[in-house]
């Protein structure tokens, strides 16, 4: 409560400062990681546009419908966060369960 009530409370100004700076660094971090992904979404349709249309065996709508498949594949990349999010809960919950459980027949057994 000292902290707070002193005129110039320089640990919480240290501390929402440091704050600040990391969550800078966490939204440069994430605008690198989605330029990268974007660059290699963009060079895989390209690498893919470019095999089919050098073969020279498939019609117009063939290769239309490779590079929708490709390009669609490359835009579910925005869901991998989410979904690894979601994957992150799932692996703690089932973990905790799963010591709950352990704890639980152990004591069970005694």
């Amino acid at each position: 409560m000292r902290v707070i009530a002193k005129p110039k409370p320089s640990p919480v100004t240290a501390y929402f400062r440091r704050i600040t700076r990391l969550n800078v660094w966490f939204n440069d971090t994430a605008t690198v990681t989605w330029s990268i992904t974007d660059i290699f979404s963009l060079a895989a349709v390209l690498s893919v546009l470019f095999l089919v249309t050098g073969i020279g065996s498939y019609d117009a709508g063939s290769i239309y419908a490779i590079v929708t498949y490709v390009m669609t594949l490359t835009d579910s990349l925005e869901n991998a966060p989410v979904l690894v999010d979601e994957g992150a809960h799932f692996f703690d919950v089932a973990s905790r369960i799963a010591e709950t459980s352990s704890a639980n027949l152990g004591a069970e057994s005694d």
